[in-house]
């Protein structure tokens, strides 16, 4: 005769957990919403240190894109206009161009299309799915967009500018 007990498994389940230093979901880096951001560190296009980490306090949209992607081009504009719209209003954005060179045809390409925020980054690289951040923030292919909290938990992944505009205006 075998002894079960769920309050025993659940115990002993919870006792492991624990004793493995298991954290909740907020304090695990990722991309899910409630995790924490992966970092980002580099250089922008204007030559001055980036840290993600120094945007905290601020919503922070983190845009993967490329000049050479068709639907990056037709998504600009969105990103363009939520940005104008809500300068001012602790809303950062982050754009991290992924290029086949990093020739400066990114900030070329950015300029035209009026992206006026200060924290954009270029990065070369052959293919998206070998670049570090994008690795980070399992982006496959692009455009690809984040948004973080305050706090630097990841509230969306993987969205579109669209879906994004959409919930900061639901949660006015």
């Amino acid at each position: 005769m075998k002894f079960y007990s769920p309050f025993l498994s659940l115990t002993f389940i919870s006792l492991l957990l624990i004793g493995c230093g298991a954290k909740s979901l907020e304090d695990k880096v990722g991309t899910r919403p409630g995790m924490v951001a992966p970092s980002i560190k580099g250089e922008t296009i204007s030559g001055k240190s980036f840290d993600l980490k120094d945007l905290r306090g601020n919503l922070v949209i983190i845009d993967f894109w490329a000049t050479w992607c068709a639907p990056c081009m037709r998504e600009a504009p969105v990103l363009v206009n939520l940005y104008a719209n809500t300068r001012g209003q602790g809303l950062e954005v982050l754009s991290i161009a992924l290029e086949k060179k990093n020739d400066g045809r990114a900030e070329q390409v950015g300029n035209r299309l009026g992206f006026m925020w200060p924290n954009q980054l270029a990065e070369g690289i052959s293919f998206v799915r070998l670049n570090a951040l994008a690795s980070a923030y399992g982006v496959t292919d692009i455009p690809a967009t984040f948004l973080i909290d305050a706090e630097g938990k990841i509230l969306l992944g993987k969205s579109t500018v669209n879906e994004i505009e959409e919930y900061l205006n639901q949660t006015k």
